[in-house]
C-alpha cells in the first residue's frame, strides 16, 4: 500500500469510528452527534465508501420514514424515462436532469431555483431536527 492509500484507509476507519460513537450516544436529540453522523456520511460518500464496516449501505437520516417511498417514486419516473428514451441506467439520471433543463427553458420555469428548492427539501427530509421542529 502506498502512503496515500494508507492515509485514506485510516481516514475511512476514523470516520466509521465517529459514526459508531454517534450512534451509541442513544439520544437522537443530541445535535452534535447527529451533525457528526451527517458529516461522516458525506465524507464517506466523497471517499467513494458507500458501505459501513458492518456491510450496511450508508443512508442519511429518515426522520419521517418516507424516504424509501420517495426514492421509489423517483425510481418509477426514471424507469418510465428509460423506457421512453432507451437511456441506459448509468446515464438515466443525468439525461433526465438535462431534459428537465430543456423542459424548463420551454415552459418558463427556473431550473436552478427548482434545484435549490429540491436541495432544501432533501436536507429537511434527511435531517432529524427538521421533523422535531415540525412537531
Amino acid at each position: 500500500m502506498t502512503n496515500d492509500t494508507n492515509q485514506i484507509a485510516e481516514l475511512k476507519d476514523a470516520i466509521l469510528d465517529i459514526k459508531r460513537m454517534a450512534r451509541k450516544s442513544g439520544d437522537p436529540g443530541v445535535c452534535s452527534w447527529t451533525l457528526l453522523d451527517l458529516i461522516s456520511d458525506r465524507a464517506l460518500t466523497a471517499l467513494g465508501e458507500t458501505e459501513t464496516q458492518s456491510g450496511k449501505k450508508c443512508l442519511p437520516a429518515d426522520p419521517d420514514n418516507l424516504n424509501d417511498e420517495r426514492a421509489e417514486w423517483a425510481g418509477t419516473a426514471l424507469r418510465v424515462f428509460m423506457r421512453k428514451t432507451g437511456t441506459e441506467r448509468e446515464d438515466a439520471l443525468g439525461d433526465l436532469l438535462c431534459d428537465l433543463m430543456h423542459w424548463s427553458d420551454r415552459n418558463n420555469f427556473d431550473f436552478d431555483a427548482a434545484l435549490c428548492r429540491a436541495q432544501m427539501h432533501y436536507e429537511a427530509e434527511t435531517t432529524p431536527e427538521a421533523s422535531e421542529a415540525e412537531e
